[in-house]
């Protein structure tokens, strides 16, 4: 209805402007009442258009606050990929982020340390694996520097009752399996290289045991060996020419003990074999003139005193004889051979009343030796008035 009242007011405005318009019974004049109401629906159309301007306007602008609010997001709302929760949108508390930064520093610093324990650990476990492989037991070398040396009996003159020449073997120190497990458990290892003089006593006590269990070629070629590569290694050469001796090769041994003495000429470890093999050859004057070079004392060395006693007795030199088994007695009067050797020198010089005393000594030790206490028993026969 407005729009046909818009229509005739459109078409009176045009009559009028035109020449004679206005005038006539053909002019359209709309109704009152018509007219207001066509100026109520203008009015009404026009709020309703502001208000949907308005709306539109502040949905525009809260869109454009939106996509403002998320384009400048602070970069703390950014989700931390280093923790497994991500952090949230929001910007953080500062002192939440402080103290968060502190338990990653806290936790960081521990795993830095024990990291370096792990390789601590890792460290000392090659080292301990590395000297396992070169760990010996040690041996009470007390009782391996005094095992009985071949040819260690005194050598009788020819003129008086033969003295058996009662060459000692050489044993290996017995083996306590107990002791060498408790050992073995209480180890303190040391990384430290072994000093010559150790390997030396190791090769020695090795070969011993080789020896023991039977395997005399092997004992023989592991202290062989280890002389040719170390030269100095005094005790295996010396343990090496009285199995040599033992092992029945006399050439062999007094081979390596010269070798021995070209390398430490006073070594008496090396003048002792030798002298006792220049007396199983019946030189003993030469056995004699090597053991009086640079004499060590009977309390230091008594076993290179007896070696010179007995060359002494087989020398025919029996009043030096005498004298050095009176030395020996002094350090121990248990020991039945050189008793047995003491009364060999007296009853050479016709000295018989103390020959009997010593025969009588003799064979009152436990020590003596079956074979001498049987010419110890001879001899007092002998001597002995009837």
């Amino acid at each position: 209805m407005s729009l046909v009242n818009d229509m005739l007011r459109d078409l009176d405005a045009r009559r009028r402007d035109a020449p004679g318009g206005g005038v006539g019974p053909d002019k359209l004049i709309p109704a009152s009442e018509q007219h207001q109401q066509s100026k109520n629906r203008k009015s009404g159309n026009k709020l309703k258009f502001l208000v949907l301007a308005v709306l539109l306007s502040g949905s525009v602008v809260l869109v454009l606050m939106y996509l403002q609010e998320s384009v400048q997001a602070p970069a703390g709302a950014l989700p931390d990929f280093s923790v497994s929760v991500p952090a949230p949108l929001q910007s953080q508390d500062p002192v939440a982020g402080v103290q968060s930064n502190s338990g990653r520093d806290a936790e960081q610093e521990t795993l830095r340390a024990l990291e370096e324990r792990l390789q601590q650990l890792e460290q000392q476990n090659q080292q301990l694996q590395a000297a396992n492989a070169n760990r010996w037991q040690e041996r009470d070398w007390a009782e391996a520097e005094q095992l009985p040396d071949p040819v260690s009996e005194p050598t009788a003159v020819t003129r008086l009752a033969p003295v058996p020449d009662d060459t000692a073997a050489v044993v290996a120190p017995e083996s306590d399996t107990q002791l060498a497990v408790q050992s073995a458990s209480s180890l303190v290892r040391d990384s430290r290289p072994l000093s010559l003089a150790e390997q030396d006593r190791q090769q020695v006590q090795k070969a011993l045991n080789e020896w023991a269990d039977g395997q005399r070629l092997t004992a023989l070629q592991t202290l062989d060996q280890f002389v040719y590569n170390n030269p100095s290694a005094h005790q295996s050469r010396e343990m090496l020419a009285k199995l040599l001796i033992q092992q029945g090769e006399p050439v062999r041994a007094m081979q390596a003990t010269e070798l021995g003495l070209m390398i430490s000429p006073n070594h008496a470890g090396f003048k002792k074999v030798k002298a006792r093999l220049l007396i199983d050859e019946g030189r003993a004057a030469e056995a004699i003139l090597l053991l009086d070079e640079f004499p060590p004392s009977a309390a230091a060395d008594p076993e290179y005193h007896d070696v010179m006693a007995t060359a002494l007795l087989a020398g025919q030199e029996f009043e030096r004889a005498a004298q050095s088994y009176r030395t020996l007695l002094q350090q121990d009067q248990t020991v039945g051979r050189w008793w047995y050797g003491m009364a060999v020198a007296l009853e050479s010089q016709g000295r018989t009343t103390d020959a009997v005393v010593a025969y009588e000594r003799a064979l009152q030790q436990a020590s003596l030796s079956s074979g001498l206490r049987q010419n110890s028993q001879r001899r007092l026969a002998a001597l002995r008035p009837d």
